[in-house]
């Protein structure tokens, strides 16, 4: 679908008057037909009056769907249309009524209205009722969809305010909650004198957010003093390096992202920022919200440099936009349960691939709130419904698919691309049909289950093979791999050996989980260098305090439990059981062979004769050892 706007010499005015306060139901999207309700329009609060030009009513135009007052004070105003345009179809969408367009849940300010489908009374989306029209209008069809994520992906995100805990606890609620589930947060730090915090208490605040760093959070730079650019322009620039060189200076980390404070920007801390080759990614919002990502295209403004853009900005030249339209989890205006679990539902509703949590410390000082974003999360981690990752690590992949090449043969899938992060691994995701095997540059591999993929970083060609089913093996889950604090560094599967080998980089002094599917019990399992027994019920494994696998024969799963310390090695084989090596007298501390074990009337007797030995020569040897004869006379 190519978006083309109306013709200026044949377009004309569509308006819509919704008064405020309007019951729910009032207003009504119906189909071509004007009789045919597809969805309810609710939750109304303010007047909305707009007029937008659209493609005029002609027997070139059908209306696809109306917006329709039931009360019959207002005439129906079309707000989705088709029209022939040469070979193919264009499509215009009366962008000025806001909930066709806006990931806007009832309780967001920004556009309070809200469609429910008037059959299920679920959320509606115009986006998914316009795809099906594509496909249906030219004739397509599609065996299967190719993206990063089957499931949407959380990414927990907080602003600027440490405070030490015993004014503010905020940051280390949040600190303690992500040790506790696992997973690991996008810190946007700001600081500078302006924070009464830094000045008074500088040593516990660079301290607190050097550890984040030593756990594996990402820092992302949120300018020195936190300074606007609608406040003071002019040392924005100097404010946007000079946070970037505290945090790698003071807390060992490069920061890749960056958000403008109040989500400010102008030309000028757009080119500072283009000029700054560390960063990957940058937080834009406006309306709907969403992030901007370097190295799309290339700018001819700054030499070298990247191109981004803003959707609400224009310069004296055309910037090319690229944006990618997110979910958002408001916690400033978030005040239930309910509310949260809108929010997924509306991201898997419309497809969103990332939630955005966005807070402040405040959202997490009181623990009533902590306590309850702790239960959503801990419920659907447990029903396996999301990911968890960082900004950072989601930026990546999510640049890495999308500019990969892909192909397909037959049954294959072929990516082609640039997977260089080699501290991380990547994740693609394969919907209405299942991943029956995966090859990495030519090589075997099992870190998959039946959608979703974990690719080892430093690959550039990934083979996918379709089917109804996975082959078994196959990893089917870990729990620090769902929440994305540990990562899959390398993985291989020989057919030979009928050996798979998964290394892991798994949080220094936590135990990773992981599920294997397979179709027998392996005949052994190595974690790190040492071969590890199996326990004999599931109760014992969980109890265990060590590296240990259980085999569960009802359900066809391997359970296997390692400690991490540094990247894992862990084997699993279904190959002939080896004889265990001829036995060797056990090793002396140094590692060499220890001496035999005698009887103690044996010891004493050698201890005896050496001690008349000894006697015997200090006897004879007397007189030159002790200087003690004398001549006779």
């Amino acid at each position: 679908m190519v978006p083309l706007g109306p013709i200026k010499h044949e377009s004309i005015y569509y308006a819509f008057n919704i008064k405020e306060n309007t019951p729910d139901d009032t207003y009504v999207i119906t189909a071509t037909d004007l009789t045919t309700i597809v969805a309810n329009v609710t939750n109304i609060p303010d007047n909305w009056h707009h007029r937008m030009s659209m493609y005029p009513l002609d027997d070139k135009t059908t209306v696809l769907l109306w917006l329709k007052d039931l009360s019959g004070s207002r005439k129906p105003c079309p707000i989705l249309t088709v029209r022939q345009q040469g070979k193919g179809y264009a499509y215009a969408l009366l962008a000025a009524f806001p909930p066709l367009s806006r990931d806007a849940p009832s309780f967001e300010g920004l556009a309070s209205h809200r469609l429910e489908d008037a059959i299920t009374g679920q959320p509606w989306s115009i986006m998914n009722y316009l795809m099906r029209d594509i496909k249906d209008r030219a004739g397509l069809s599609e065996d299967f969809r190719l993206g990063l994520t089957d499931k949407p992906m959380m990414v927990v995100t907080v602003d600027e305010g440490w405070a030490p805990k015993s004014i503010a606890p905020g940051y280390y609620n949040l600190r303690d909650l992500a040790d506790e589930l696992g997973f690991r947060v996008t810190w946007f730090v700001s600081a500078g004198p302006v924070f009464g915090a830094w000045v008074n208490y500088r040593k516990e605040h660079d301290a607190f957010h050097a550890n984040l760093t030593a756990w594996d959070h990402e820092l992302a730079n949120h300018e020195w003093n936190h300074t606007r650019v609608d406040d003071n322009a002019s040392v924005v620039p100097d404010h946007i390096r000079k946070m970037q060189d505290y945090i790698k200076a003071n807390y060992s980390q490069v920061p890749v992202g960056f958000k403008a404070p109040g989500y400010k920007y102008n030309w000028t801390s757009i080119q500072t920022l283009e000029s700054m080759e560390e960063l990957e990614y940058v937080a834009i919002s406006v309306g709907p919200y969403g992030f901007g990502l370097w190295k799309e295209v290339t700018s001819y403004k700054v030499p070298g440099g990247v191109l981004w853009g803003l959707h609400n900005m224009k310069y004296d030249y055309d910037y090319r936009l690229f944006y990618l339209p997110t979910s958002q989890m408001p916690l400033t205006s978030i005040s239930t349960t309910e509310e949260m679990e809108e929010v997924l539902e509306w991201a898997e509703l419309n497809g969103l691939p990332l939630i955005v949590w966005y807070g402040h410390r405040e959202q997490w000082d009181n623990q009533t709130d902590v306590d309850r974003y702790r239960q959503f999360l801990t419920t659907h981690l447990a029903a396996g419904d999301i990911y968890m990752a960082t900004l950072k690590w989601f930026v990546r992949a999510y640049v890495a698919l999308t500019t990969a090449n892909i192909t397909i043969s037959g049954n294959t899938v072929i990516i082609t691309g640039s997977f260089s992060h080699t501290d991380m691994h990547y994740t693609i995701a394969v919907l209405d049909m299942a991943i029956a095997g995966v090859k990495t540059d030519g090589k075997p591999i099992n870190t998959y289950n039946a959608y979703l993929i974990y690719i080892p970083g430093g690959v550039s060609k990934i083979e996918i093979m379709l089917g109804t089913e996975p082959t078994k093996p196959y990893l089917a889950w870990g729990n620090y791999i769902q929440t994305g604090w540990a990562q899959v560094l390398n993985a291989c599967w020989s057919e030979a050996t009928k050996t798979m080998t998964v290394e892991v980089d798994i949080p220094k002094g936590r135990f990773l989980v992981l599920k294997v599917a397979a179709d027998s019990m392996p005949t052994s399992v190595t974690i790190g260098a040492s071969h590890t027994s199996p326990v004999p019920t599931k109760d014992d494994f969980n109890a265990s305090t060590s590296n240990c696998w259980y085999y569960d024969g009802t359900n066809n799963l391997i359970y296997i439990k390692a400690r991490g310390h540094s990247p894992v090695d862990i084997t699993v084989s279904w190959g002939r059981v080896q004889p265990p090596p001829p036995e060797q007298p056990p090793a002396g501390p140094l590692g060499e062979l220890a001496a035999p074990t005698w009887p103690a009337w044996y010891l004493w007797l050698v201890v005896g004769l050496l001690v008349f030995v000894v006697a015997a020569v200090i006897y004879f040897f007397r007189c030159p050892l002790l200087g003690v004869c004398r001549t006779r006379r």
